[in-house]
């Protein structure tokens, strides 16, 4: 006996042919249950016109579309696990809708970056998340990491997130071993020497009696990085614009044809610098918020293509970590996995700056193409006829409070907590099984 699972009142996005198409999807279960192809695509497929056993599933109208990829998620194992471990974060990404992951590490004195990496290497093979991890590029004393020790390991990437180095000649070595090996060199866009004690955007930081951020932190690693790699020959991807001078700098490259992608995050989009007024350490991000005129600058970044993806920038912090602290010494960060596309429906599409298909493209297609640089191939059929696909079954209409019960952990350092969001996965499979979404 055949055994069926049968979605109906679906709008399937189809990526590759850049549409949305109403229909129903059927896919047939493996003997051994652990995947299901699909075998059907069609207006419409009676339950009693399939020959065998079926799980229907009325999908009313949601969206089903490919599983999301995120470029930046912060591990905090080994190490830091009560902020949140790798299970955890999983299972965050499985609630986001996410079957792939870019990690980093934050570098600490109880390990060493090969002792992250083999750590990492030694964990068994994750049937619903699929995490590539990065590497940063300079050690402590700011020299250039083995390029070649750390891509032998499971680091996809080299990066200077969490150690930033004003020597122009280090970053370009690193960036220069990144395009010996066709890999992408991932750059936080951070003059760390312009940075030092700075707290929020300048323009708020009088008010809040804090030191100030200004935006030429990012500008100027912005614009460094961009010559440095048209030097060099590299791939660069710039993670978490936020100005609208970077924007402007990024679209320009492309223009001259360099090798550049870029992503930003829901808050940047979402929020202006005035927020900091209200919800003060949830809010402290890096980079920080920026002027109504950069939000908006972003917003025009993601709908004219010159912003490739949207990232999560999930950067988990306990409640411990905030205890006694002032907006000066909270850390900066907040975690995103569990609520990037509902930001995105919220700020975006719901507005009509961008379409439904454009905002898959940012958080699904986009993201995997920029994971291809970096050598990731990932386990992401496409949903057609023949294939095993790993997908989401997602309304854009549902609404729902962000609270500290939404998040899968101890971190719940979230700026949007207490809002309301729309747009959420409601189901999630991986080859065509349902998994649990937590």
């Amino acid at each position: 006996m055949n055994h069926y699972i049968l979605i109906q009142n679906a709008r399937i996005v189809q990526t590759a042919q850049k549409r949305i198409v109403d229909a129903d999807l059927l896919l047939k279960v493996a003997p051994d249950g652990g995947s299901a192809t699909v075998a059907a695509i069609e207006p419409r497929i009676p339950k009693d016109s399939v020959n065998g056993t079926v799980k229907l599933l009325n999908a009313r109208g949601n969206l089903i579309t490919p599983c999301f990829a995120d470029l930046s998620v912060t591990l905090r194992e080994p190490g830091s696990m009560y902020k949140q471990s790798i299970e955890k974060t999983a299972e965050a990404a499985r609630a986001g809708g996410y079957d792939t992951i870019l990690s980093f590490f934050e570098p600490s004195d109880t390990f060493s970056l090969q002792e992250v990496l083999s750590y990492w290497q030694a964990l068994p093979k994750r049937k619903d998340v699929e995490m590539a991890f990065t590497a940063y590029a300079f050690l402590k004393d700011g020299s250039l990491v083995d390029p070649d020790a750390v891509f032998a390991q499971p680091a996809v990437a080299l990066t200077n997130r969490y150690v930033s180095s004003d020597n122009r000649a280090i970053l370009q070595a690193a960036m220069a071993a990144s395009a010996l090996r066709d890999r992408t060199f991932v750059l936080y866009p951070r003059v760390a020497s312009l940075a030092r004690e700075g707290v929020v955007n300048r323009h708020v930081a009088p008010s809040l009696r804090v030191k100030g951020l200004s935006p030429i932190v990012e500008e100027i690693a912005v614009a460094e990085s961009l010559m440095i790699c048209e030097d060099v020959g590299c791939r660069l991807h710039i993670a978490g614009v936020s100005t609208a001078k970077s924007v402007k700098l990024v679209r320009d490259a492309k223009k001259a044809g360099i090798a550049v992608t870029a992503d930003t995050a829901p808050p940047y989009f979402t929020f202006h610098d005035g927020e900091v007024f209200f919800r003060g350490k949830e809010a402290k991000l890096f980079p920080p918020l920026r002027e109504e005129a950069d939000r908006m600058a972003v917003i025009e970044g993601i709908a004219d293509g010159t912003i490739d993806a949207i990232a999560s920038h999930h950067t988990p912090h306990a409640a411990r970590d905030y205890q006694r602290k002032t907006l000066t010494d909270a850390p900066f960060g907040g975690v995103g996995l569990e609520t990037v596309f509902a930001a995105s429906v919220e700020a975006l599409l719901s507005r009509g700056y961008i379409s439904t298909l454009r905002l898959v493209d940012l958080v699904s297609t986009a993201p995997r193409r920029i994971l291809q640089g970096m050598g990731v191939v990932t386990d992401a059929d496409p949903i057609a006829v023949g294939k095993t696909p790993n997908f989401n079954l997602v309304s854009l209409d549902k609404k729902f409070p962000v609270t500290e019960a939404l998040f899968c952990s101890r971190a719940h350092n979230s700026p949007f907590m207490g809002l309301t969001l729309q747009g959420m996965p409601e189901h999630t499979f991986r080859r065509g099984i349902e998994v649990p979404l937590t």
